[in-house]
């Protein structure tokens, strides 16, 4: 029997079998049920679907998808067949599908080996996105340059790549045993050289100071000879080629990639033993820490991804008791920076497991960061009353602001613990509090340090979004306006606030020209999926429906909720995302006089704010459901009263008990303000004008 492995997947299809029933998911952490789930997924498509060429681009989507949706019909009676079992013993335990799949597939690494026009890319996007990374690898496997008869290596990859090698006639160094090592570690097949090198780059850290510093290239213990300087990386490259030992590729955005030839795994299995310890530094001493320190943190960070995952699946196993002082430090700052690329349940995984490296001692600056990740996760689970208790505990730790410890990093550490307990009060709408914690940090060195600076730019996002919840526009507009900077991680963030406060000062179309393009770009590259997409579509469609712009607010509102609807999990900004999809819609049916329509978003809003945690039982999301669908109703009502005639019977009332509601029903609403805004629409309150 496959046990079911993880429900927070995006993506998901539930399988059943004579033994049961499990759900395939698009997760990153394999273990041996995982290649178990993948060797199915193999078997169904190889199975299943139809060779390219006879299959049209114009049906592939509908047909990948019932195919898809009806892998529950598959059984296991198929892995007799014999090219199944030669594709599936292909596909174990291979580097190269594992190490696409941890990185979700990324186009960059494989682009130059197995695209062909660009319906075929277009096709195999759509899939990732509606199945995930898993099946569209699956789809390329079949619908490859080989197309489906060919064997799986041969399909993907350069099968020159697995030629075996007599290992008998290699002459081994200490250098070619490194570099060897690190290449089988980050994958063996189309190893970025890029990634290779950033053991020659400095890798930039923040200080007791709080300001860059140079980490030591004596933190990568062992690897210090190999990345002693730039000729000694490149001699061992030219010599490692000239051997047969690697193979060079080119892909089409020009970046340079290593395979090893096959044969040496024994070997490298030795060596890799002897270097565990040196790779946990290596990884750790590679791995960028932030934006700002490196700018190239997102990208190359999620491209260290799968390095990352297995020093971690070592730590589960119980590999830390080896590491140093130095080494534990190191890897424990890189998997805090690896949380902010993951999402919440995985990054409350990687706090799990790297806990286990606090012992004996760390640093009191990353115990404090640890619990503040900790907290994040816990509160975009929607579980903030867990992510106060965490905070109360580490709080009872440190009842003040350590004023005696001159380390700026625990003090940041600090200022980040109270920044998540303002975000815990915002979310039970407790504004008053949230004002109170944030006065409970303040920048403490003179001249301010970058890592202050940082924070205190973090602040302000708190600061502006708490004026605008207590209808402070102006002072929210001055405080997002502040920090919008191109190229900052948090522009998108800054972007949707700023936006949806421009709207409620009646600046409609300086939303809309505000995060226009931004939306445009990542409609062209078909990056609806991402979070940043539905970040900014929400408040453009409220700028479209404040300039009457229906088709438009419509057309960008059916794109959103088509992903909320397909997401199987959703964190706290997909659950508030999700429910004003739905109020949006309902009010641009309204708008249009579809009543009907308006009244059936307006059930699934108010089911929504029922069920998700995000929300507040009857709070004022509810009870402004609620009014909006009173007054949907009321509508509603008037249409059918209007198509049938007038009655003098109604069953279990006197007629004149309709005059009475017809009158009355709705004076009850007026003694409620029902003002959405604390800012009146006059001229001095809309300075629609970019500052």
């Amino acid at each position: 029997m496959l046990p079911f492995i993880s429900k927070d997947s995006a993506y998901g299809v539930q399988v059943n079998l004579p033994q049961g029933s499990f759900y395939w998911c698009d997760n990153y952490g394999l273990d041996a049920q995982d290649k178990e789930l993948l060797r199915l997924e193999a078997k169904f498509f190889q199975h299943s679907l139809e060779p390219y060429e006879a299959t049209k681009f114009n049906k592939i989507y509908p047909y990948v998808e019932k195919k898809a949706r009806g892998i529950k019909t598959s059984g296991s009676s198929l892995l007799v067949d014999p090219q199944v079992k030669k594709n599936l013993e292909a596909l174990e335990g291979d580097a190269k599908f594992l190490n696409l799949l941890r990185s979700g597939f990324s186009e960059q690494i494989c682009a130059g080996k197995i695209w062909g026009d660009s319906k075929y890319k277009e096709m195999v996007t759509f899939t990732k996105q509606r199945f995930g990374p898993a099946y569209a690898l699956l789809i390329i496997s079949i619908f490859g340059t080989g197309g489906r008869g060919q064997n799986w290596h041969a399909t993907v990859m350069n099968e020159d790549a697995y030629e075996q090698i007599d290992v008998d006639t290699v002459t081994w160094s200490t250098r070619r045993s490194q570099f060897l090592v690190l290449v089988h570690f980050m994958g063996h097949d189309y190893v970025r050289e890029d990634i290779l090198q950033r053991g020659l780059l400095p890798q930039y850290r923040w200080d007791r100071n709080g300001d860059r510093t140079i980490a030591s290239r004596t933190d990568i213990m062992e690897f210090e000879e190999l990345f002693a300087n730039d000729d000694t990386f490149h001699q061992e490259i030219h010599s490692c080629t000239n051997d047969g030992l690697i193979k060079k590729f080119t892909l089409e955005d020009g970046t340079q990639c290593y395979t090893l030839k096959g044969g040496l795994e024994n070997c490298l299995r030795y060596y890799s033993r002897q270097l565990w310890v040196a790779l946990f530094a290596l990884v750790a001493y590679i791995y960028p820490r932030d934006h700002a320190l490196d700018q190239s943190f997102r990208a190359i960070g999620q491209l260290l991804m799968p390095a990352m995952d297995k020093l971690w699946e070592c730590l589960r196993e119980g590999g830390s008791q080896d590491l140093p002082y130095i080494v534990r430090s190191s890897f424990m700052e890189a998997s805090l920076s690896a949380c902010r690329l993951a999402n919440a349940a995985r990054a409350k995984s990687i706090v799990s497991t790297v806990r286990r490296l606090q012992v004996p001692f760390v640093p009191p600056y990353l115990a404090a960061m640890l619990t503040w990740q900790e907290s994040v996760s816990l509160r975009w689970e929607g579980n903030h009353n867990e992510s106060d208790t965490v905070l109360d505990s580490i709080f009872r730790q440190l009842p003040e602001a350590p004023e005696a410890d001159p380390d700026i990093r625990l003090h940041c550490a600090y200022g980040r613990l109270v920044f998540s307990r303002a975000e815990n009060a915002i979310l039970r709408n407790d504004f008053a509090r949230a004002w109170q914690y944030l006065d409970h940090w303040e920048s403490r060195s003179e001249p301010r340090s970058m890592m202050e600076i940082k924070l205190i730019r973090l602040f302000n996002t708190v600061f502006g979004r708490v004026a605008r919840y207590t209808g402070k526009f102006l002072y929210a507009r001055e405080c997002f306006e502040r920090c919008l900077r191109d190229g900052d991680p948090s522009y998108r963030h800054i972007q949707f606030h700023l936006a949806d406060i421009y709207c409620e000062l009646g600046c409609a179309e300086l939303a809309k020209n505000l995060i226009l393009d931004d939306v445009e770009r990542l409609r062209h590259t078909q990056s609806q999926q991402l979070k940043a997409f539905r970040r900014l579509a929400l408040p453009l469609a409220e700028a479209h429906i404040n300039l009457r712009q229906l088709n438009a607010a419509r057309y960008t509102l059916e794109e959103v909720l088509q992903v909320y609807e397909s997401m199987k999990y959703h964190d706290v900004t997909d659950q508030l995302g999700h429910v004003r999809t739905l109020i949006s819609l309902a009010r641009v049916d309204w708008y249009e006089g579809m009543y009907s329509g308006a009244d059936e978003r307006l059930n699934r809003a108010t089911a929504l704010v029922e069920s998700y945690s995000t929300f507040i039982t009857r709070g004022f999301d509810f009870a402004f459901i609620t009014l909006f669908h009173s007054v949907v109703k009321r509508a509603l009502a008037s249409e059918l009263l209007s198509e049938v005639s007038r009655g003098y019977f109604m069953a279990g009332n006197g007629t004149y008990f309709f005059e009475e509601i017809s009158s009355s029903a709705w004076t009850c609403i007026s003694s409620y303000n029902t003002e959405l805004s604390s800012v009146p629409f006059g001229l001095k309150n809309s300075q629609c004008t970019a500052h």
